[in-house]
């Protein structure tokens, strides 16, 4: 497949960045996949079914026209990191919800937030071989902090937004490490082989998250 008829966003140290397609979609769902089963296979020894990768390509394609998906690609047109941003519409429920029963509305009430839109964050992954090997002085954090800084510029269009995902205690200690205030809103239970947390943030933690890291003095957070 060819990336170079996707919408070509900017360049960073080499890596083009790109808006992709529907048509290039079974690419970019492959891609997580490989990585996904890679980083959590070495991390917690997961050997997934293979209905895994089916349930992940029907996904991305049932929610593709409610979503943004970023990929980084080489001058070879070979993905090295993506991110997915995706808006919940009417009816809509996404995994935090189904599966680890959060009601989404009550969080919101508690916690005395303004949220009129709800985002969910997932599929990143790092082909963290051919970055070390083509890309030495591209560290993954870095790469990782410009695919989210690229799905949160989508988000802060409103600043009434919240964002839900779930996350592996690696990625919860990576966010916050980059000083993305990622808080957890209930236990964590089994996904992918690794416990797995329900986590939010919001529009303004992820507003000051941009403005900081424009002006250069993001700060990681404590776990």
């Amino acid at each position: 497949m060819s990336l170079s008829e996707n919408k070509q966003l900017t360049h960073y140290k080499g890596l083009n960045l790109y808006q992709v397609n529907q048509h290039n979609l079974p690419y970019f769902s492959n891609f997580v996949f490989k990585w996904y089963r890679y980083h959590y296979a070495k991390q917690y020894n997961w050997q997934p079914a293979d209905q895994v990768q089916q349930a992940m390509h029907t996904s991305d394609a049932q929610r593709f026209h409610q979503s943004v998906c970023f990929a980084f690609a080489n001058a070879a047109e070979e993905i090295l990191g993506t991110i997915k941003v995706t808006y919940q519409i009417a009816g809509d429920v996404f995994p935090i919800e189904q599966e680890f029963h959060i009601d989404l509305q009550q969080v919101i009430q508690e916690r005395q937030l303004a949220v009129q839109h709800i985002w969910h964050l997932g599929r990143l992954a790092i082909d963290s071989h051919t970055l070390r090997r083509e890309y030495p002085d591209i560290r993954s954090k870095e790469l990782v902090t410009q695919l989210v800084r690229q799905a949160f510029l989508i988000v802060d269009q409103n600043p009434r937004s919240l964002v839900v995902a779930e996350s592996d205690a690696l990625i919860y200690q990576l966010f916050r490490s980059i000083g993305i205030n990622m808080q957890k809103i209930g236990p964590s239970q089994e996904c992918l082989g690794s416990p797995t947390y329900p986590v939010i943030m919001t529009g303004p933690d992820i507003h000051d998250w941009l403005v900081a890291l424009e002006q250069g003095r993001a700060v990681p957070l404590g776990c």
